[in-house]
Protein backbone atom coordinates (compact mmCIF):
# COMPACT_ATOMS: atom_id res chain seq x y z
CA UNK A 1 0.00 0.00 0.00
CA UNK A 2 1.51 3.25 -1.36
CA UNK A 3 0.83 6.35 0.97
CA UNK A 4 3.41 8.84 -0.95
CA UNK A 5 0.58 10.74 -2.19
CA UNK A 6 -0.33 11.83 0.83
CA UNK A 7 3.39 13.93 0.66
CA UNK A 8 1.90 15.64 -2.21
CA UNK A 9 -1.47 16.08 -1.20
CA UNK A 10 -4.11 18.58 0.76
CA UNK A 11 -3.91 15.93 2.82
CA UNK A 12 -0.23 15.47 3.69
CA UNK A 13 0.43 15.06 6.81
CA UNK A 14 -3.15 14.59 8.07
CA UNK A 15 -2.89 13.39 11.50
CA UNK A 16 -6.79 12.20 10.77
CA UNK A 17 -5.63 9.78 8.34
CA UNK A 18 -2.93 8.61 10.16
CA UNK A 19 -4.76 7.47 13.52
CA UNK A 20 -4.39 4.52 15.17
CA UNK A 21 -7.10 2.35 13.49
CA UNK A 22 -6.21 4.11 10.15
CA UNK A 23 -2.32 2.80 10.78
CA UNK A 24 -3.66 -0.56 12.13
CA UNK A 25 -5.92 -1.55 9.17
CA UNK A 26 -2.87 -0.24 6.96
CA UNK A 27 -0.67 -2.40 8.45
CA UNK A 28 -2.91 -5.66 9.05
CA UNK A 29 -3.69 -5.19 4.83
CA UNK A 30 0.44 -4.46 4.00
CA UNK A 31 1.22 -7.62 6.13
CA UNK A 32 -1.75 -9.75 5.01
CA UNK A 33 -2.82 -10.26 8.78
CA UNK A 34 0.54 -11.89 9.21
CA UNK A 35 2.39 -9.57 12.10
CA UNK A 36 5.27 -11.20 12.23
CA UNK A 37 5.74 -10.64 8.83
CA UNK A 38 8.50 -7.71 8.39
CA UNK A 39 8.10 -4.64 5.70
CA UNK A 40 9.87 -1.97 6.76
CA UNK A 41 7.13 0.30 5.11
CA UNK A 42 4.59 -0.64 7.87
CA UNK A 43 7.67 1.07 10.78
CA UNK A 44 7.17 4.18 8.74
CA UNK A 45 3.93 4.53 8.68
CA UNK A 46 4.28 4.05 12.47
CA UNK A 47 6.61 6.86 13.02
CA UNK A 48 4.39 8.61 10.70
CA UNK A 49 1.37 8.11 13.21
CA UNK A 50 3.59 8.57 16.23
CA UNK A 51 4.88 11.94 14.89
CA UNK A 52 1.47 13.30 14.26
CA UNK A 53 0.68 12.57 17.87
CA UNK A 54 3.92 13.98 19.20
CA UNK A 55 3.97 17.49 16.90
CA UNK A 56 -0.14 17.71 18.16
CA UNK A 57 1.01 17.51 21.42
CA UNK A 58 3.70 20.29 20.68
CA UNK A 59 1.44 22.54 18.86
CA UNK A 60 -1.27 22.58 21.62
CA UNK A 61 1.63 23.09 24.26
CA UNK A 62 2.92 25.96 22.08
CA UNK A 63 -0.78 27.62 21.74
CA UNK A 64 -0.95 27.15 25.99
CA UNK A 65 2.11 29.17 26.71
CA UNK A 66 2.77 31.95 24.57
CA UNK A 67 6.18 32.32 26.29
CA UNK A 68 7.24 29.69 23.64
CA UNK A 69 11.07 28.81 24.43
CA UNK A 70 13.68 28.62 21.63
CA UNK A 71 13.93 24.86 22.63
CA UNK A 72 10.32 24.63 21.86
CA UNK A 73 10.09 26.41 18.88
CA UNK A 74 12.76 24.47 17.54
CA UNK A 75 11.25 20.95 18.47
CA UNK A 76 8.38 21.89 16.95
CA UNK A 77 10.17 23.45 13.65
CA UNK A 78 11.97 20.04 13.34
CA UNK A 79 8.63 17.80 13.87
CA UNK A 80 6.68 19.84 11.47
CA UNK A 81 9.83 19.02 9.18
CA UNK A 82 9.72 15.17 10.28
CA UNK A 83 5.82 15.18 9.57
CA UNK A 84 6.17 16.03 6.07
CA UNK A 85 8.55 14.13 5.05
CA UNK A 86 8.26 10.95 7.01
CA UNK A 87 6.53 9.40 4.04
CA UNK A 88 8.51 10.04 1.18
CA UNK A 89 10.78 7.17 2.86
CA UNK A 90 10.13 3.70 2.09
CA UNK A 91 12.38 2.19 5.11
CA UNK A 92 13.14 3.95 8.53
CA UNK A 93 16.84 3.10 7.48
CA UNK A 94 16.59 5.08 4.39
CA UNK A 95 15.19 7.85 6.76
CA UNK A 96 18.11 8.09 9.19
CA UNK A 97 20.61 7.96 6.07
CA UNK A 98 18.72 10.72 4.54
CA UNK A 99 17.14 12.97 7.64
CA UNK A 100 19.26 11.97 10.90
CA UNK A 101 22.98 10.89 9.04
CA UNK A 102 22.88 12.78 5.89
CA UNK A 103 24.60 9.69 4.34
CA UNK A 104 23.11 8.39 1.01
CA UNK A 105 23.75 4.53 -0.35
CA UNK A 106 26.32 5.40 -2.81
CA UNK A 107 28.67 7.51 -0.39
CA UNK A 108 28.75 3.91 1.52
CA UNK A 109 28.91 1.75 -1.16
CA UNK A 110 32.05 4.05 -2.68
CA UNK A 111 33.37 4.44 0.64
CA UNK A 112 33.17 8.11 1.02
CA UNK A 113 31.51 7.74 4.48
CA UNK A 114 33.69 7.24 7.51
CA UNK A 115 33.07 6.46 10.78
CA UNK A 116 34.07 4.23 13.84
CA UNK A 117 32.37 1.23 12.33
CA UNK A 118 32.96 0.03 8.92
CA UNK A 119 31.48 0.91 5.45
CA UNK A 120 31.30 -3.01 4.63
CA UNK A 121 29.29 -3.54 8.34
CA UNK A 122 27.18 -0.87 7.44
CA UNK A 123 26.19 -2.69 3.57
CA UNK A 124 25.77 -6.01 4.99
CA UNK A 125 23.57 -4.38 8.21
CA UNK A 126 21.58 -2.73 5.35
CA UNK A 127 21.08 -6.00 2.60
CA UNK A 128 19.59 -7.50 5.47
Amino acid sequence: MDLSYLSESENHGDCNLLNHNNIYSMMKEELREDFSAFKPLTNIWWLAHLTCNVHSMQREQCFDDPRLTEMSRTALYALERLKDNILRYSSTMQFLHDEVFNINQSDIIHGRWSNSIPASSLLNNISK
